[in-house]
Parts: structure tokens; sequence; C-alpha cells
């Protein structure tokens, strides 16, 4: 039976403590495929001089993997890998959009790196550079904003450094969310 790339779902799959790169060589090997976020210094992509250090996983414990639900057995008995995210006995596949941000930032050259799970704050939409159209949640420090990008199901989020004038904040509670107005960082 073969693999349907274009019909599965993207789910996570949580695994041993620093077996991520592992488990995502062996899914890839196995014909699955794989995501796995990691978290780049914005130091080192900005300054030569910097020595770069290896990339840290961005959800340290989780990668994702696209599936046909119906084919986790080879997923399941996969060293190191402790178990496919679910609600009861039913695997709970990550929501589409949030899973196309989280590609989207991790291919922008942009720092990124993990940030404590974000609840609130100010909805923004990214109007410049390499992630133009984006939205999420932002927390600003001095001239550099961050954006958070959040995946509901883990209850984790990624922070992307970028210029403060690339964001926009979006009021969703006046106007039905039509009202934007231009942020100003925090000094």
């Amino acid at each position: 039976m073969g693999f349907g790339r274009a019909d599965g779902a993207w789910f996570a799959i949580q695994v041993r403590p620093k077996y991520e790169t592992f488990v995502s060589n062996c899914l890839r090997n196995k014909g699955y495929e794989e995501f796995l976020p990691l978290a780049h210094s914005s130091e080192w992509l900005i300054r030569s001089s910097v020595r770069p250090t290896a990339p840290k996983p961005l959800y340290p414990g989780y990668l994702f993997c696209r599936v046909d639900i119906n084919l986790t057995g080879k997923i399941i008995s996969t060293p190191g890998v402790i178990r496919i995210l679910s609600f009861g006995r039913s695997p709970v596949p990550v929501d589409p959009q949030e899973m196309a941000n989280m590609r989207r930032i991790s291919d922008s050259g942009l720092g990124v790196y993990s940030w404590p799970y974000a609840r609130t704050g100010d909805r923004v939409i990214v109007k410049d550079g390499p992630l133009r159209g984006m939205e999420g949640v932002l927390f600003g420090q001095r001239q550099a904003g961050r954006l958070i990008v959040s995946v509901t199901l883990l209850q984790r989020s990624a922070a992307v450094e970028m210029n403060s004038t690339w964001l926009e904040v979006v009021d969703v509670r006046a106007n039905n969310g039509e009202n934007r107005a231009t942020w100003s960082p925090t000094v």
C-alpha cells in the first residue's frame, strides 16, 4: 500500500529528548515527509564574525510528519518515537495554517528561537519582508519586533525577530477586524 503525501495531514510526533534529528532521519528513510523546525540564532545569520552553533530543535521533543492516518504503524515503531499527539485514541492533525506558518518562518532566513506559548498580545500582520502576509502575536523590544507564531496543538510558540516597520497591528476588537494601525516599538 503506497503512502499518499498529497492526501495526508500533518501530525505532531512526540519523541525522546535529544532524538529529534535521529527520528526525523528515520522517518525520511521510511518514505515519510517530515519536518523538524530548527532554531537559528539571528546573530550568526547576520554577522559572519560570530561562530555558528548547530541549530537546535525549535520545539524540543517534537517534530512533524505528513501521514495518512491509516498508516501510522511504521511511525509508532520508529526508535525514539513516544507517540502521535492525540485526543483519546484519535490522532489530531496540526492546523494547516499553523503548519504553513512554521514552514515559512523556518525558510525565511530570519533569527528563529523558541518562545513561551502566547495567548494574549497584539495580533499583527507582516506588511513587508520575507514573511509578508503572515499574522501572529507581537511582542516588542527596542527597535526590533518579535512575531510570535503558535502551534495550538503543542501549546508551543516560536519567535521571529524582524524590523518593526514591517509590522502592522490588527485591531480585531474594533470594526469587526477592519481597523488597522501602525505599531510603534517599545523602547
